[in-house]
């Protein structure tokens, strides 16, 4: 705990040295990031470049064992004069330390094997507001999935399993339908109300081999305590199914595991068709944009969630950290996740 606070002063001093970067007032400039997954680097970003509200970002990240992403977003253009708007995106990343453990939630820690997954992304997304605090999102995009041997030697590969999906390249394409509905009080850093997201997909990969659905829900409510004390509470789930004679690419399955999902796992460490989780956190300030916090995950992955889930079979995740929130976003978040596995650390600055 005391290194993680020490990390965190010099990290809340680094912004407070550039309060413009708080603020969030400037038309362009560049802010640097990093991810766990991907590895640090810079988003070079232009204001209203085209229409008022809309944002040109140019992402670049790289790390440890050939991690990378490059991405070029246009967020938030006007089009029918301002009735929608929409969001466009061209990525290429490379995930070259990926694990995988097995399928199911008996997956066992020393079955580790590793991948890299390479990915080409294009993807275009209409937005419209149907009420206030209302907003449908519609969504379409291709992406070219390959994969490759781990990057890290001292992992298994996972080119002997008989997984579907591991062929040489596989062009998915995907149709999304996003409704969500908004009540909170502010979008950063909000002190009650709720945020509710639907999603609803359909992944049809191009030589008709890979066919499925997939709909998730996640609902978040936030509930002000006293003296800014916030406690926010999380339930999400997710359903993927095959359609026909299709199969699903094990990538594609829901999972465990990451920094949104059971912190304190490694990536991918419970991968199935179903997935649940609740989760609370426990905000209280620290400095003017800064709160630290408390939480709690558990959760579980299933084949079927309605008929397989088990109290037994349930993953449980904790820890704490700090983060720092600028007018518009969130900026970083420092924080520590234990589980029966491992404690990990993790670090994410100006992620979208």
């Amino acid at each position: 705990l005391g290194l993680l606070f020490e990390a965190n002063k010099a990290v809340i001093g680094y912004f407070y040295d550039r309060r413009d970067n708080l603020k969030g007032e400037r038309s362009y400039g560049i802010q640097p990031t990093y991810a766990d997954r991907v590895g640090g680097g810079f988003n070079i970003f232009q204001k209203d470049l085209f229409s008022s509200q809309s944002r040109l970002t140019l992402s670049l990240s790289a790390g440890l064992k050939r991690r990378q992403r490059y991405q070029l977003r246009m967020e938030r253009l006007s089009l029918f004069g301002g009735a929608l708007l929409s969001d466009f995106l061209v990525g290429y990343q490379l995930l070259s330390n990926e694990s995988f453990f097995g399928i199911g939630p008996d997956s066992r820690e020393e079955d580790k094997s590793g991948f890299a997954h390479r990915q080409v992304t294009a993807e275009m997304s209409q937005h419209a507001m149907l009420s206030k605090r209302i907003g449908f999102h519609f969504v379409a995009g291709i992406d070219s999935n390959t994969i490759l041997e781990s990057k890290d030697d001292d992992i298994q590969g996972i080119a002997e399993r008989n997984l579907p999906g591991l062929t040489d390249r596989i062009e998915m394409g995907r149709l999304q339908i996003v409704v969500s509905r908004d009540s909170r009080d502010r979008s950063v850093n909000p002190s009650k109300g709720s945020d509710a997201t639907l999603m609803a997909g359909l992944f049809h990969d191009l030589d008709d081999q890979f066919k499925f659905w997939s709909f998730s829900a996640d609902l978040q409510q936030h509930i002000h305590l006293f003296y800014n004390r916030i406690l926010t509470l999380r339930l999400a789930g997710e359903a993927i199914r095959p359609l026909a004679d299709g199969d699903i690419p094990f990538y594609y399955l829901s999972e465990l595991g990451r920094q949104e999902i059971i912190r304190g796992f490694s990536r991918g460490r419970f991968r199935d068709r179903d997935m649940v989780l609740a989760s609370a956190e426990y905000h209280y300030p620290v400095w003017r944009r800064a709160n630290a916090m408390l939480f709690l995950d558990v959760g579980q992955v299933a084949h079927n969630i309605f008929s397989d889930i088990s109290p037994g079979d349930l993953e449980l995740g904790y820890g704490g950290g700090i983060q720092i929130w600028g007018k518009k976003k969130l900026i970083t978040t420092f924080f520590a996740g234990k589980s029966r596995d491992e404690l990990r650390f993790y670090f994410l600055l100006n992620q979208p």
